[in-house]
């Protein structure tokens, strides 16, 4: 499929899943607005992400009563959110700034994401309790805990404010590994890498095209077991930061292990 045929199906695609998700926010309420439209992402992404052609492999055991999980991932891409929520249905947490781009800013205004702003704590009680209630809804969740998307070369540390919310709703917290490993059938090095891989100053349009002129992007999404926490672990001082730090050494110990 030539790039302007996806090019054309892309913006159909969007436009007309932007006509759905206000069609939905006129006839349903926001409590059960949200779970539906968290599936209907899904649906959407599926379908993106065949377009894009991501081949999505799950690996690990998923988690059984997909409702009200809060899932943390590691972050390279915008493809990781595509590709993740292609799998399970969710809404996402990201950046205020994001609410400002054009069309897609409102296609995640419409998606129900939860928009933060990580630069000042004025509106962090808010945020925790707008996400805190969506969880307890059994409205499923997704943060990228680095804050930013990177090259890969290392994990950042996780920011451990966003953890209170599933804390508040007494939720499941499951650590996501994305990893990108082949390109038009090619191992993922460091030479062909940033074909999908978006961070630092990156024009996102720019690189869009270049992701649309690929064929194939394999991609392996690992599921870790759910973070329990012992009795001992529970009446820690400063519980949402352990639970950072618990979720950033699951996910980096997965990446540390030899292939």
């Amino acid at each position: 499929m030539s790039r302007l045929i996806k090019v054309i199906l892309l913006t159909v695609g969007i436009f007309a899943f932007i006509g759905i998700l206000s069609f939905l926010r006129l006839i349903l309420k926001p409590q059960k607005r949200t779970f539906i439209v968290s599936r209907a992402l899904r649906l959407f992404n599926k379908m993106t992400g065949l377009l894009l052609g991501l081949r999505v492999k799950v690996k690990g055991k998923r988690p059984r009563y997909l409702q009200g999980m809060f899932f943390v991932s590691n972050h390279l891409s915008y493809l990781d959110g595509i590709s993740i929520s292609s799998v399970f249905p969710l809404v996402f947490i990201g950046r205020r700034d994001l609410r400002t781009w054009p069309v897609f800013g409102l296609l995640s205004a419409l998606s129900d994401t939860v928009f933060v702003n990580r630069e000042s704590p004025l509106n962090l009680p808010r945020e925790i309790e707008r996400i805190s209630y969506l969880l307890s809804k059994g409205v499923n969740t997704i943060l990228f805990p680095e804050g930013t998307s990177t090259n890969g070369d290392s994990l950042l540390s996780f920011k451990s404010s966003f953890f209170e919310a599933p804390l508040k709703s007494n939720s499941r917290i499951i650590p996501l590994v994305i990893r990108y490993l082949k390109i038009n059938k090619k191992p993922l090095n460091q030479d062909n890498r940033d074909l999908v891989y978006w961070y630092g100053d990156m024009g996102f349009l720019s690189h869009l095209w270049k992701v649309l002129s690929l064929k194939s992007i394999e991609v392996e999404i690992q599921v870790l077991p759910e973070i329990v926490l012992s009795q001992e672990e529970v009446s820690h001082s400063s519980l949402r930061k352990h639970l950072a730090r618990i979720s950033r050494e699951k996910i980096l110990d997965y990446l540390d292990k030899p292939r």
